[in-house]
């Protein structure tokens, strides 16, 4: 049997100690986790899937833009966000 999504972000926070940051309500958008020995272990989160998520909460673009640029501060643990490339 295969993980799910949500096995694999508790498997990765226990490997870590408990010590990754994870944004309630939006497991559906983290894409990965760094994997860097120089650096913290941080997840990844799809950017666009995040401001996409705040929408759904009745906010415009430019008002989930704002409030992701307030709430989901900078700080050495916070996760990464990435905007994705469009395939190739």
């Amino acid at each position: 049997m295969s993980e799910t999504h949500e096995q694999w972000i508790d498997r990765k926070i226990a490997q870590n100690d408990g010590e990754l940051v994870v944004f309630d309500g939006f497991d559906n958008c983290i894409i990965g986790i760094t994997e860097n020995p120089e650096f913290d272990t941080k997840f990844a989160y799809d950017f666009d899937k995040v401001i996409a998520r705040l929408m759904l909460d009745g906010m415009s673009e430019d008002e989930a833009v704002d409030y992701f640029g307030f709430n989901f501060g900078i700080a050495s643990s916070t996760p990464i966000f990435i905007s994705l490339a469009p395939p190739l």
